[in-house]
């Protein structure tokens, strides 16, 4: 693994998840249309350790978008932070950062590459125990649908059937 490979998985399975999970709110602000300048602080922070990396993306190459989710008498804020494109098995083409309302739980979640082409949902949980919710759905939008009813299964204690350690096959 070089050196940019080793830096992006520790951001996205580990960096990010924790930012999440320890500051909450304060996360989902900054990334909340100042995405690519907040991914590269990050990127860059985590590069400081790793000898010969040099980020080299654009704040460009970071998009979000976010849709709040109600339920009864609880909402929940899921923000899509779509990634640049993955070139190894386990790199996330998005994350999710998910947030809700009335207990401000929250859950980490990543589309990632899988070693037939396709990609999984992944969640990163506050005990770093890291899942696998099975295939993930085609489009952005559905996907982003996908996340939200798993934000619910953890809020409400639902076990999904599909989960289990992830692995990089499909």
């Amino acid at each position: 693994m070089d050196a940019l490979e080793q830096v992006r998985y520790a951001v996205e399975q580990y960096a990010l998840p924790a930012l999440l999970y320890s500051s909450g709110p304060m996360l989902l602000l900054r990334m909340m249309g100042t995405q690519g300048a907040e991914m590269i602080k990050i990127y860059n922070s985590f590069g400081e350790k790793a000898e010969g990396f040099s980020c080299p993306y654009a704040e460009a190459d970071f998009t979000e978008t976010h849709t709040v989710f109600d339920r009864e008498d609880d909402s929940v804020l899921v923000i899509r932070i779509e990634m640049p494109q993955p070139e190894q098995v386990l790199q996330s083409r998005a994350v999710y950062l998910c947030y809700g309302q009335k207990g401000g739980d929250n859950l980490y979640v990543t589309s990632e590459l899988n070693t037939d082409g396709g990609f999984f949902l992944c969640g990163r949980l506050e005990d770093d125990i890291h899942v696998n919710f099975g295939a993930a759905p085609e489009t952005g939008k559905k996907e982003l649908e996908k996340v939200a009813a798993l934000f619910w299964e953890f809020v409400y204690g639902e076990q999904s059937e599909d989960k289990g350690l992830c692995t990089g096959e499909s």
